[in-house]
Formats: C-alpha cells, sequence, structure tokens
C-alpha cells in the first residue's frame, strides 16, 4: 500500500506542477482516491472462497492462533459453486493437539489427508461477509485476514445453531481424498 500512495502522490504533484490546480481541489481529489484505494486493493484479493479449509488447533472461542496456524484442527470445510460441506479428517496420528488428544489435528503442511464430508447448504459471499444458510436459517459472519489465518466472526442475529465464537481458519493447499 504505500508504494501505491507514493505513485498517487507523485502522480498528483506532477499534475499540479504541469496544471494549475487549486490546493483545495488537489487535496479533496486526493484524498478522496487514497480513501479509495483499500476498497480496491480488498477486492482484489478476498481471502476467503471456494476450497478447502480447516479451523486453527490452538485457538480459544474468540482468542486467535498462537502458532499461525500451522497445526489445522480435525473439522474444517469446503467452499465450492455456492455449498458448504463439513470436512472431517480421519486417520490423523499426530499426538501434539490441544488438550493432548491424539489424532484430533494435523500438520497444515500435511501433503495429502483423507477426509469425511457432510453437506451443510447454500453460502454466499459479499465483499467481506460470508452468509451460510442451514436448517432455514441464513447466519452472517464477517471475515477479514490475520496473520496466516482468516478470522470469522458472527454478526448480527444469530440462528439457533450459531454460536458467538470466532472461527480461525486457513485454506489446507495439499490434496485431499474423500472416503
Amino acid at each position: 500500500m504505500p508504494v501505491a500512495i507514493v505513485f498517487i502522490l507523485t502522480h498528483f504533484l506532477t499534475m499540479a506542477y504541469f496544471f494549475p490546480l487549486n490546493c483545495k481541489t488537489l487535496f479533496i481529489t486526493l484524498i478522496s482516491l487514497i480513501g479509495l484505494l483499500p476498497l480496491k486493493m480488498f477486492a482484489a484479493e478476498q481471502p476467503i472462497g471456494d476450497g478447502i479449509w480447516f479451523t486453527c488447533e490452538f485457538t480459544q472461542s474468540k482468542t486467535p492462533p498462537t502458532d499461525r496456524c500451522e497445526m489445522f484442527d480435525d473439522e474444517g470445510f469446503k467452499a465450492k459453486e455456492g455449498q458448504l460441506s463439513y470436512l472431517r479428517m480421519i486417520g490423523s496420528a499426530e499426538v501434539n493437539c490441544k488438550g493432548q488428544k491424539q489424532g484430533q489435528c494435523f500438520p497444515a503442511d500435511l501433503p495429502q489427508i483423507t477426509v469425511q464430508t457432510k453437506p451443510i447448504g447454500a453460502v454466499r459471499l459479499d465483499a467481506n461477509r460470508l452468509y451460510v444458510k442451514w436448517y432455514g436459517c441464513t447466519q452472517d459472519y464477517r471475515f477479514f485476514q490475520g496473520e496466516g489465518f482468516v478470522t470469522v466472526k458472527p454478526e448480527g442475529k444469530d440462528c439457533f445453531w450459531s454460536r458467538e465464537r470466532h472461527f480461525y481458519v486457513a485454506p489446507y493447499k495439499g490434496q485431499v481424498h474423500q472416503q
């Protein structure tokens, strides 16, 4: 972002030198463009979308992961073409899980995993919101990029199946085999 701001400032200073502009007009135009800059940048790189996502292992209900999400919980989801499915990774032998529960987590960089799936329902994405419809109720979530993960938190009225819990998720990049 600093490079973009420097570019815009240089562009406007050059324009002001060659074309006499009133300082007030220049200032208002510059502030307006800088104000729009984050919106364009955010729209270009939406942090969440179609793919395989897992919950970070070392989190609490509203506390982000302490390991930059290098260890995944065995529960995740798959978003594809407007549909959301629940995933459960099976066959993990990992012993360094939260609460010393063997097999309930796995390293995020594991090259391949096997999962069981269960359909959840429709999902819709807007700029920084995620809408999940399940059992006839649509839950609104806000999401934003963290360091190595995406925070997904419920907004507005909760569906009966939703909790106030924040989710900290990251994409899984290895191969996924469905059982």
